[in-house]
């Protein structure tokens, strides 16, 4: 019989009540081991409740999620960890435990009471320290980290014990008389590059460092009556080559953005630093490094991972994390990989351990999509043991703590989501650099304070790029009281008796010159960033904002102080997507100062933003979009991203979209994408849907617009009639956009008379008036030279791209033979609850045998659910009879167009049924909706990126809706067809790949227990089971259904 051990209950709204209730079955349950509690919004009594219950329940080992809830009494967080503690010291994870001729019984460790656990945490020395060292005792469980997620325990454990039975965690130390040892973490995260082409800073996201901070600490506490400390590092080439010629440790964690051609590290001012692949090996040969193992943790994970074997680095773990500021997957496979290697796991066993745990994490959809971005270096197949290594405690225990980050707590708290914002923090920090205080001004809601934040925490992890010692925040954030009698409390006591005054008390209110002597004293030698925030707000009166800046010019002359000051200014509704970043003017005084101005997140960091926060975009919520990542991809396609200057750009889609997701002012978006109503929603991915087009000459505006309309004309035939009406939208902005663009002969002209002009400031020996024209005749040479080689080739460029694209799809399913004869296939998808069955045979989607009776099919259509016309569906329909026709044809129209009339929108889907139709055999038809035809003639799109990228968002969105319906429905068994472009043509593969994918890896959210794959042909039925085989699943022997 199963026994419940996990439960999982976070998201759930408990409340306290719920935690009481939860806290008084606990006490009555003996099985449970793990309990999840994430954002369930306990608070102090919930808390309490389920410490109590901790008293009487002796088998739970973990309860993760509590610091992700409103318990502002840290204590009891603590408190309740050291009982979970003493739990897993007292044997209770019977799993774990071998038979008693094993080893001796020991007597089990005493069990502290919720007094002793309260009555300590104050005296705890462990609590007060500020370094970030993992220790695991009986006596001190805490982990110093508040932003720390609690890890999900792994079993794995090496199974070396006696009859194979795992070894008890006391038992599993190789040296007991060393249990010290220590991971070194590099993170190279530069905020910027600098771009040659556009002479400008370009950003680089910026990852939660915090976070993976946090998680390695927590994880690696797990370590069984011994300590890891975690040593932090930037990765600046001093520091990377130092740790390698010192040999400071054996094990190493990489965290950075990433790039496939080279390592990435920082020159420690924000800047990237780019280290050469072969640099690396050499580096590497040259200072006899012992290095053993590196964890690599990056969007580029791979590439980088190669270059640190190719350099000799025996075992490498490779962890390719979303380009996106948390990524929640690369977390859960970190905290489970380092949570099991600190109860001793093996590389290997630690390696599959975290892949089994997000094979049925609630993130996981394609198995091969996920499992890709993880792997082990080098590939082995032929000695599979060689990566069963021990990763710590194998050799000489590591020297004093060197590179122990400080935790520092007295900032305010960084959004989940923060993004936009490199190349401000990049310009705010080299300003901090060289003048002695920077201003940062505009409107309220821009998010200024969390730019300065993120400014201030950066500099504090490389103090001594930035000549930085502490931040001090004036006045303290909302949380954050400072101690007395320490140079914060002193400078916060300073500001609150300026704040209160009304009259000049510089020179004569004793307490105020008592408390400004002791800063002056406790100063000395410090260097420190003072951030006084929006004084004009804090400081009512004008004498008290006069003291305040007195206050401020002081320490700036006694000491080695430097001030960012935040003001707010002007009015948020007059921004736009067009304006810059960041301003800036530097002015000279007897401070030097320098202003900048925050002005609105660009078009892409607004939609990755609203993206990031909307309560519609979830795995099991918009069909076009599952993700903010997807959602960014959606706003602004890739090819508009790929443009030096994207924010060049403008079309109506764009103005529409920007306007509706906030305007790029932060505030704002964050309360629509969190207040939206449904409807307000569905109209901005109703234009989010519109295809974007880009041009820049003449004659590709010329080329797009007679494109558009052949388009439109085949929209109206195929009464796909809200496409036709955004086609005809987007034909009308093109036409208006003419005038901004001249004729070839307009620039000759043009050119001609710059040359006369040119010609007679020579003359004149006006040199100056003549370098200004050669300058202007230069940006118009380039404007030809644009326009004639697009006369010349309006399509070479986009077909190499198109070939890039095919070269992916065919290395996808490379070594798969096409055989004609192979007609069927059968695969079994493990989903979390269920498994799905996946037969692929060459037929009509009507022609199979549903397993169950709760079956549909799905038929591709047009806007207006008319299925006449083609032979597929005169055939369906003639099966169906009469009460199939009269069904569809009373389907709810939609929306009434001057074309004709729309039942559904393209990248939707509609259901009809459960009815007996005929002969058909099936209760339920879905009509979907895609952006091809069946009679598979869509030509141009095979050399065109931007059509092709609209049909694969229109395509994803076609399929989710579907198996969206099926669920709804309650259908277990489906059968469908792939819809795809011309079989000869470059995109053919790709619409087939982007079906397939989908649907893998939306079943798991399905009812749908059984696909039915019908081919058009033995050609693509063998496409399809190769693409499945590489996808990872193997081929089942086919029977009878």
């Amino acid at each position: 019989m199963s026994v419940l051990e996990r439960i999982y209950l976070g998201f759930n709204s408990l409340g306290d009540d719920g935690a009481m209730v939860l806290g008084e079955v606990l006490e009555r349950t003996s099985s449970i081991r793990y309990l999840g509690l994430a954002e369930n919004a306990i608070g102090n009594p919930g808390a309490r409740a389920l410490l109590s219950a901790l008293e009487t329940n002796t088998t739970i080992t973990e309860i993760s999620g509590l610091w992700r809830n409103i318990i502002d009494r840290r204590f009891i967080i603590v408190a309740i960890r050291r009982l979970l503690l003493a739990h897993d010291r007292m044997g209770n994870r019977s799993h774990f435990v071998p038979p008693a001729s094993a080893f001796p019984p020991a007597p089990p460790a005493p069990r502290p009471s919720i007094d002793d656990q309260m009555s300590t945490i104050s005296a705890d020395p462990d609590y007060a320290s500020d370094s970030f060292v993992v220790k695991s005792t009986d006596n001190s469980p805490y982990v110093q980290s508040e932003k720390a997620v609690a890890p999900r325990k792994t079993n794995a454990l090496p199974r070396n014990g006696m009859n194979g039975n795992p070894v008890p965690p006391t038992q599993q130390r190789r040296h007991p008389n060393r249990p010290l040892d220590r991971l070194t973490v590099f993170q190279s995260f530069p905020l910027a590059y600098f771009d040659q082409d556009a002479t400008a800073h370009r950003p680089i996201p910026l990852h939660d460092y915090r976070e993976e901070e946090g998680q390695l600490i927590q994880s690696l506490s797990y370590a069984v009556d011994a300590t890891i400390e975690v040593s932090f590092k930037t990765a600046t080439p001093t520091n990377f080559t130092q740790f390698l010629e010192e040999k400071e440790n054996r094990v190493m964690h990489f965290s950075c953005h990433g790039h496939p051609d080279f390592i990435p590290l920082e020159n420690g001012f924000g800047l990237l630093h780019s280290l050469a692949v072969e640099g690396l090996g050499k580096l590497l040969s040259d200072s006899g490094s012992n290095l053993q193992v590196v964890f690599v943790s990056s969007c580029h994970a791979l590439s980088i991972g190669q270059a640190f074997v190719s350099a000799g680095v025996p075992h490498v773990v490779c962890c390719e994390r979303e380009d996106w500021f948390q990524d929640p997957v690369s977390s859960e496979f970190i905290q489970v990989f380092y949570q099991a290697l600190a109860t001793d796991s093996s590389l290997q066993e630690a390696f599959d351990s975290a892949c089994k745990a997000l094979a049925s994490s609630q993130y996981a959809k394609s198995k091969r999509n996920l499992m890709k971005r993880f792997s082990v270096l080098p590939e082995m197949p032929e000695a599979e043991s060689y990566h069963n290594i021990a990763v710590f405690f194998t050799g000489e225990p590591p020297q004093s703590n060197v590179g122990i980050r400080e935790k520092f707590s007295q900032l305010p708290p960084l959004p989940e989501c923060f993004i936009g914002r490199e190349v401000d923090m990049y310009e705010i920090l080299e300003a901090v650099r060289v003048e002695d205080q920077v201003r940062i001004s505009g409107p309220t809601g821009h998010g200024k304070g969390c730019v300065v934040t993120a400014v201030a925490d950066y500099a504090l992890q490389r103090k001594e790029s930035y000549s930085i010692d502490n931040v001090f925040w004036l006045p303290p954030p909302p949380g954050i009281t400072p101690e007395p009698d320490t140079l914060y409390g002193d400078l916060c006591q300073c500001i609150n008796i300026l704040r209160s005054a009304t009259e000049d008390i510089w020179d004569v209110d004793e307490q105020l010159m008592e408390c400004r002597d002791r800063i002056d004293i406790e100063m000395e030698g410090l260097r420190f960033l003072l951030v006084v925030d929006d004084p004009s707000k804090s400081f009512k009166l004008r004498i008290a904002q006069e003291g305040v800046e007195r206050f401020l010019s002081h320490l700036m002359n006694v000491s080695q102080a430097k001030v960012i000051r935040i003001f707010s200014s002007g009015d948020a509704s007059s921004a736009t997507s067009g304006a810059s970043n960041i301003s800036r003017t530097t002015q000279t005084s007897r401070i030097e100062e320098a202003n900048f101005e925050i002005n609105p997140l660009s078009f892409l960091s607004t939609a990755k933003l609203y993206g990031g926060i909307s309560k519609f975009i979830s795995s099991s919520g918009c069909p076009a979009a599952h993700s903010a990542s997807e959602f960014g991809e959606l706003a602004e396609p890739p090819f508009i991203s790929r443009i030096p200057n994207a924010s060049s750009v403008v079309s109506q889609r764009r103005s529409d979209m920007f306007l509706r997701m906030g305007s790029g002012i932060p505030a704002r978006i964050i309360a629509i994408a969190q207040g939206q109503s449904k409807k307000e929603f569905i109209e901005l991915i109703k234009i989010a849907n519109i295809p974007e087009v880009y041009v820049d000459t003449l004659g590709a505006l010329e080329s797009e617009i007679a494109k558009k309309c052949i388009e439109r004309d085949a929209a109206i035939e195929g009464k796909n009639y809200l496409r036709a009406i955004d086609l005809e939208r987007i034909i009308e902005e093109l036409k208006e956009m003419r005038p901004e663009y001249p004729s070839m002969d307009d620039l000759r002209l043009e050119e001609d008379v710059l040359k006369s002009d040119l010609a007679q400031a020579i003359d004149d020996r006006n040199y100056h008036k003549a370098n200004t024209i050669k300058r202007d005749l230069l940006v118009l040479k380039k404007k030809i030279m644009k326009e004639s080689t697009h006369e010349r080739d309006n399509g070479n460029e986009v077909t190499e791209k198109m070939d890039e694209v095919q070269a992916q799809i065919d290395s996808m399913i490379e070594g798969v033979e096409v055989d004609d004869n192979v007609q069927s296939g059968k695969f079994m998808v493990d989903c979390h609850s269920h498994k799905c069955s996946f037969v692929i045979e060459v037929g009509e989607v009507y022609d199979f045998k549903a397993p169950f009776p709760e079956n549909g099919i799905v038929v591709w259509t047009n806007e207006s659910c008319d299925l006449g016309g083609h032979p597929m569906h005169d055939r369906l329909l003639q099966r169906g009879g009469p009460k199939l026709v009269k069904d569809i044809s009373s389907l709810p129209i939609v929306v009434k167009t001057r074309h004709g009339p729309v039942r559904c929108s393209t990248g939707s889907a509609v259901i009809v049924g459960p009815e007996k139709y005929g002969e058909l055999g099936t209760p339920c038809l879905i009509l979907a909706v895609g952006p091809l035809s069946l009679d598979n003639a869509m030509d141009a799109v095979d050399d065109d990126t931007e059509t092709l990228h609209h049909i694969r968002v229109m395509l994803r969105s076609s399929y989710r809706s579907t198996l969206i319906l099926a669920r709804h429905a309650g259908l277990k068994a489906l059968s469908l067809s792939l819809l795809t472009t011309r079989k000869t043509g470059k995109a053919y593969k790709e619409t087939i790949q982007i079906g397939l994918q989908t649907i893998v890896e939306e079943v798991s959210f399905s009812t749908v227990r059984h696909f039915h794959l019908m081919a058009s042909s033995p050609r693509e039925a063998a496409l399809l089971i190769g693409m499945m085989t590489e996808l990872g699943y193997r081929r089942q022997p086919m029977v009878d259904l």
